[in-house]
């Protein structure tokens, strides 16, 4: 349980900015987690590290945890589960980072599917941000789409700190700093 709590604490300090707070704290959950936790709480504790290490712009090492994260997920569980297309989406950025473009456009579209597919709004704001980006990373005329589409997610959930990243990177796309 102190794992969980630890994992869902490192997800909202990356959503609040701190990066270096979520990075040890998920540091010091995986290492707990490592020795004492279920195939569940491993997966949480590897997925919340590779959360942080790519908000750090730690882009191989956050790949290389998400990746783990959701090997780990498939191997007991067969399938992706509620958290593939937040994984996912971590992963495109990740690609994005390391300069993966086509790899980072794939996972995008499996963010944006495996949120939509299970009815998860609250992860296919983000997965069609990072579509978005890496549709423009990859020359694609449709990254307006995406960033119309995931701004309206986020209007109709509430998702202000969303719509916050979401407004960021489409003015960092305009003005060519993406």
């Amino acid at each position: 349980t102190e794992g969980w709590a630890r994992g869902n604490k490192v997800v909202l300090l990356d959503l609040m900015g701190e990066e270096e707070e979520a990075l040890a704290l998920a540091h010091r959950n995986y290492e707990l987690i490592e020795r004492i936790g279920d195939i569940f709480s491993r997966t949480w504790a590897i997925y919340t590290l590779g959360v942080a290490r790519v908000s750090h712009g730690e882009f191989a090492e956050g790949l290389k945890a998400l990746e783990t994260a959701e090997q780990l997920y498939r191997e007991a569980m067969g399938r992706g589960g509620e958290a593939q297309g937040w994984r996912a989406s971590y992963r495109a950025e990740a690609l994005i980072g390391l300069e993966r473009f086509p790899e980072a456009l794939a996972a995008a579209e499996e963010a944006v599917e495996a949120s939509r597919g299970r009815g998860l709004h609250w992860s296919e704001a983000r997965a069609l941000r990072m579509l978005a980006l890496a549709r423009a990373a990859n020359g694609d005329p449709r990254v307006d789409e995406a960033f119309d589409e995931a701004i309206e997610v986020c209007r109709e959930l509430g998702l202000t700190r969303e719509l916050e990243a979401i407004e960021t990177a489409r003015a960092e796309v305009a003005a060519g700093a993406r």
